[in-house]
């Protein structure tokens, strides 16, 4: 296997985590699979909440500064009081 360059994300999907040929130091997360309909739906609606939240903040120019604030946040109480803050 070719190592990977530095500072670049892999994301991988597969069904089984177990799968031999990952490497073993690799971060791992396991999801649920989507097969039930309320997870399905569960998925879309965050995603359009996301979206929605795109299309309040409306300065798309600064739109890539605002969500590095975002994704500099550690834990998602801290995501939430970010978020939640713009309306005060």
């Amino acid at each position: 296997m070719q190592s990977i360059p530095a500072k670049t994300r892999l994301f991988l999907s597969t069904i089984s985590a177990n799968d031999e040929r990952l490497s073993a130091d690799w971060q791992r997360h396991k999801l649920p699979l989507l097969t039930e309909k309320s997870a399905r739906k569960d998925l879309v609606t965050e995603y359009f909440i996301i979206l929605e939240e795109l299309r309040i903040f409306g300065e798309f120019d600064k739109l890539e500064k605002h969500l590095e604030g975002y994704l500099q946040t550690e834990t998602i109480p801290a995501l939430y009081e970010k978020v939640l803050a713009r309306f005060v």
